[in-house]
């Protein structure tokens, strides 16, 4: 009877664990107001958004010369960039931070908050603007 006990606290507790999301913030997010905007309203117009700070929903992509949030999974799959901004992370975000953002939130469906560069193209100009990344949550 112990062990089963056991065996249903273990699990319970793995499950939880492996339920919750996560969320990195900056320390300057707090004190921030983040417009919310779908990210193909950014795509489509990209100036309307410039130096504004922004929230929207997308999937992330990491890993080498790759640091972005596509529009869809199949844009993210295809490496799309017509339908991706370009993620660079605040200053304010530590090393460590920055390390589990791209380990956890890689081909996650995420909400990510900063401020837009509709100017900056991101890696070899390939995107359609850059966000200033104050925050990113998994959805």
């Amino acid at each position: 009877m112990k062990i089963i006990a056991k065996y249903i606290l273990c699990a319970s507790i793995l499950f939880s664990c492996n339920s919750q999301k996560l969320t990195i913030l900056s320390n300057d997010s707090e004190s921030i107001e983040f417009e919310e905007v779908q990210l193909n309203k950014i795509l489509l117009d990209p100036s309307i958004y410039n130096e504004k700070y922004i929230s929207s929903k997308g999937y992330a992509s990491f890993g080498f010369e790759m640091s972005a949030v596509f529009l869809d999974k199949e844009s993210r799959s295809k490496y799309n960039s017509n339908n991706s901004i370009w993620l660079i992370p605040a200053r304010t975000l530590t090393i460590t931070q920055c390390d589990s953002i791209e380990k956890y939130f890689n081909n996650k469906k995420v909400r990510i908050k900063g401020k837009f560069d509709s100017k900056s193209k991101g890696h070899l100009g390939y995107y359609m603007g850059s966000l200033i990344l104050y925050s990113i949550e998994e959805l």
